[in-house]
């Protein structure tokens, strides 16, 4: 699209700092990374990083219990459509959130998504809510 005149800059439109690549917008730029250390930091500890491949690595591997490996999945999932939905929003016009604001939309869309699971009686994740709020400190 970079060579299409007219097209768009290239440049990401969260930080305006850097080309745009699949990499940068998550989780290098410093709007993204804001977002994902608030939410991730705390689940991922020692194994924290802003870095996409290793980022997979470390979520293909076996080392989570079953209630971590479920939150840090969603986790991801979650923080990844909000930055894509928020790029997208920007690129296409809207008016631009914080991202104190969409880590917030976030954690909420945790916190219901694991509310749902245990009122539909699911007892696997019977754990989850405490430990994500153990790991928002």
């Amino acid at each position: 699209m970079l060579k299409w005149r007219g097209g768009p800059t290239g440049m990401c439109v969260l930080c305006q700092n850097c080309i745009e690549s699949r990499n940068h917008l998550f989780f290098e730029c410093d709007f993204s990374s804001t977002v994902w250390a608030a939410l991730a930091h705390g689940l991922l500890k020692s194994r924290y990083t802003t870095d996409w491949q290793l980022l997979i690595d470390i979520i293909s591997t076996n080392q989570f219990t079953k209630v971590e490996a479920f939150l840090t999945r969603y986790v991801i999932q979650a923080v990844v459509y909000a930055i894509w939905r928020e790029r997208n929003g920007r690129r296409h016009g809207e008016s631009a959130q914080t991202a104190e604001r969409i880590t917030a939309w976030v954690d909420k869309q945790i916190r219901n998504r694991i509310s749902a699971i245990r009122l539909m009686g699911d007892k696997r994740y019977e754990k989850a809510y405490q430990f994500w709020i153990q790991t928002r400190d």
